[in-house]
């Protein structure tokens, strides 16, 4: 009976495809909607006064506008608890963005520049740059902040842009909007559509290796308005529309595919450094290595609000799993089409070989209306839906062989596919998967053929069938952080939480980056743990432990000594295993214990939350017009300054009303 239970539950997992994936949107909306429906903030006083309205910070006051007593001013010796409703720019400054979609800054940073969604925007800023000192006279052309993702071409990137906004009105020299680059490389190729402050629309293109930047299109337009990049095999045009429907062509670009062809990108996504195994060789049409990108021109303060964005290209988006039951996700993909033979291997050196999974999902149009069979050859097993409807598979103890089932497809319309694999130890350690798709016709044509063999495969991988996908650059966005829940960051022994990522740390102090590019250092005898990863608060495994070490996900724990983190990997010691690294973005860590925090008897007299997650227990406060001072003695330096915006609750503490450390 258990086994037939856990039978039933991994089919259910592969079989109910994009159906179960909808349901669980549609739960969870209206906790969203739910958890914003607030509109005003709220202000406790200390003789027991409610007021709400909306709060906004002045020099040393706190200013309650929309209450019913009409505008009040209030200094932090009144107020009991401050609770914030955050803005739609604050939101975005917290630098939440949508999975898959990562930021950076490209070319000289000055400044960092920062980008994050809201509840119905993303905001891309730029910060400030050095002047090129190779090429004086471009200034910073190609450069600035951007929200990128890894592609594969053919394809295209459109997005509606609401705003600009520079530093100077008066003279709107800022823009923003769609960029495609074949590398981070300076001297890479690249092709960029930008719509400046006063609507003005250009479009700018080079074939890299140092060669001059060329303009080949300009327009002007009023906002809000679309752009895009159809990416093509051999050029890129770009176009603009007012409606989002009746799109106007501002030029086109042509390239040599030589120039376009994969290289990594050193500054802007590290994964893709490390050497994978089962590396998918270039298909015919596409060009792959490259990236495409919402951006901010590098004028300085420059801020661009993009309400829509999307890329639509070939290949199917995988989904690579450190287990084999589709759970632990380790990263994402593009793959042009499903041919891998990772023999003894797997698709990358993080991935045991003998235990993980696969999910790949997108669309399927074929060249023509008939009967299609989708052929599968796996190891170890594999299963195909169309439209939620499996057509082929072969699941070891769970699924007897399933034959390919023909399927009716129209020719031009985009069918749901779905192709799910897993590995593991008992068949072997042989893993390969490759997808084969062809109509009936043809298949029948190869069984009466004698010895088809592996040439016919490949005749028909590119037969005019297209595989593809498509992804947004705005998703749903989470309610954000509150005290259930702990982000990554440090948690300092006397309850304070930086949320942030760990930029670096060894056996004397640690630096965390904020969200809004801040960096904050901390020695290492103040911080009690570092989360790695987040979760749930309800229970803390932590609190149990008087011993530093690694605790994973699952409840396991190493002891163990700390001693670094350096290029993304966290290095301990143990008296057992002696020196071992794990990267630290491994959702199988939870977090590494040095030592517990302290019973608070010197209490902090203010608590403050922030958008990102982060706790801090200052002993004073400081309000400013855009900026909170807090003293946290703990910090290096001993002060913190946060924007007002990312202010989500202000609590003074009395020794009756104050929190647990959790």
């Amino acid at each position: 009976m258990k086994a037939s239970q856990t039978t039933r539950k991994r089919r259910n997992r592969v079989t109910k495809g994009f159906c179960a994936r909808g349901g669980r949107i549609a739960i969870s909306c209206p906790a969203l909607l739910l958890a914003w429906s607030a509109t005003a903030d709220t202000v406790d006083l200390n003789n027991n006064q409610k007021l709400d309205g909306t709060v906004r910070f002045g020099d040393g006051v706190v200013i309650v506008t929309g209450d019913p007593s009409g505008q009040r001013e209030l200094s932090l010796d009144q107020i009991r608890k401050l609770e914030l409703i955050p803005t739609e720019e604050a939101l975005a400054a917290a630098g939440w963005l949508a999975p898959g979609w990562s930021r950076a800054d490209l070319g000289s940073v000055a400044k960092p520049g920062t980008a994050g969604q809201g509840r119905n925007a993303l905001v891309v800023q730029s910060g400030s740059f050095k002047p090129r000192v190779d090429r004086p006279e471009e200034g910073n052309d190609g450069c600035g902040h951007l929200v990128y993702r890894k592609i594969s071409i053919p394809g295209h990137i459109e997005a509606r842009v609401d705003a600009v906004d520079g530093p100077d009105a008066n003279r709107p020299a800022g823009g923003g909007g769609l960029m495609v680059r074949a590398s981070s490389d300076p001297k890479s190729p690249w092709v960029r559509l930008v719509v400046g402050q006063d609507g003005s629309i250009t479009a700018k293109g080079t074939h890299g290796g140092g060669g001059e930047i060329g303009a080949f299109g300009s327009v002007q337009a009023k906002f809000p308005c679309s752009l895009r990049l159809e990416l093509g095999d051999s050029e890129i045009e770009a176009s603009f529309s007012r409606d989002g429907e009746e799109w106007i062509r501002v030029g086109t670009w042509r390239f040599e595919k030589s120039a376009w062809m994969p290289s990594a990108p050193p500054n802007l996504a590290p994964e893709a450094r490390k050497p994978e195994s089962g590396a998918v060789p270039p298909a015919p049409g596409m060009i792959e290595g490259g990236f495409v990108a919402l951006g901010s021109s590098p004028v300085r303060s420059t801020s661009v609000r993009f309400t829509t964005a999307r890329f639509s290209g070939r290949g199917l988006l995988g989904h690579y799993y450190f287990d084999d039951n589709f759970e632990e996700l380790a990263f994402n993909r593009v793959d042009p089409f499903l041919k891998f033979e990772w023999g003894t291997g797997s698709p990358r050196a993080d991935l045991a070989p003998d235990k993980f999974s696969v999910r790949w999902e997108g669309y399927f149009t074929p060249k023509e209306t008939a009967e299609h069979i989708f052929y599968l050859h796996a190891d170890d097993s594999a299963a195909v839906q169309i439209d939620d409807e499996i057509v082929n598979g072969k699941f070891w103890n769970e699924y007897k062989k399933h034959k390919p089932t023909p399927k009716l497809v129209q020719a031009g319309k985009r069918h749901r596919i779905r192709v799910s694999m897993f590995e593991r130890r008992e068949r072997g350690r042989e893993a390969r998967l490759w997808l084969h798709t062809f109509s009936r016709l043809d298949w029948e044509k190869h069984n009466r053929r004698k010895g088809g063999g592996g040439t016919w495969w490949d005749d028909h991988i590119a037969r005019g069938d297209v595989l593809s996908c498509e992804f947004d650059a705005l998703a749903e966005r989470p309610e954000p952080a509150t005290g259930s829940r702990k982000e990554p960051g440090i948690e300092l022994i006397d309850g304070s939480f930086l949320a942030g990522r760990i930029a670096s740390a060894d056996r004397a102090a640690i630096q965390v980056v904020r969200n809004d590019g801040a960096r904050v250092t901390v020695s290492i005898p103040h911080v009690a743990s570092i989360q790695l990863q987040p979760r749930e608060v309800a229970e803390e495994p932590g609190a149990k432990l008087r011993r530093s070490g690694l605790l994973f996900g699952g409840g396991d724990f190493l002891d163990a000594e700390f001693e670094g983190i350096r290029d993304g990997k966290l290095i301990v010691s143990s008296v057992l295993f002696g020196a071992q690294k794990f990267a630290i973005n491994d959702p199988k860590l939870s977090e590494f214990i040095l030592r517990q925090t302290r019973d608070r008897k010197a209490l902090r007299p203010f608590a403050v939350r922030t958008i990102d997650g982060s706790r801090y227990l200052a002993s004073s406060v400081t309000i400013l017009k855009n900026l909170v001072r807090l003293e946290v003695p703990l910090i290096r330096n001993g002060a913190i300054e946060i924007p007002s915006s990312q202010v989500k609750v202000l609590i003074r503490e009395t020794r009756e009303s104050a929190p647990s450390p959790k």
